[in-house]
């Protein structure tokens, strides 16, 4: 649990003071390592509302690290209930 506080207010000043890509580092470990690590996707959105400016690139959205965090929470979730479940299998 107290890893888990850590990796929260680490991934909340990495969004602040470092660099991007630092932050998704973090964030992606966090995501990885930890079940149900739903404060990655309020934590991107701080960092979009802080530096996310719409480009054209990605059609003018503002929100693509919140929207990629989101992606990636439901895919690690789905990917690990896979791995994970050992329940009967389901026809």
């Amino acid at each position: 649990m107290p890893l888990r506080l850590f990796c929260t207010i680490f991934l909340i000043v990495s969004v602040v003071a470092f660099p991007a890509y630092f932050t998704i580092a973090i964030g992606l470990f966090s995501i990885v390592w930890f079940r149900n690590y739903y404060e990655a996707i309020p934590i991107a959105y701080l960092g979009d509302a802080l530096y996310g400016i719409p480009m054209d690139r990605f059609y003018s959205f503002p929100y693509v690290m919140t929207l990629s965090a989101t992606v990636l929470v439901l895919a690690v979730m789905l990917v690990r209930r896979q791995i994970l479940d050992t329940g009967t299998p389901r026809i």
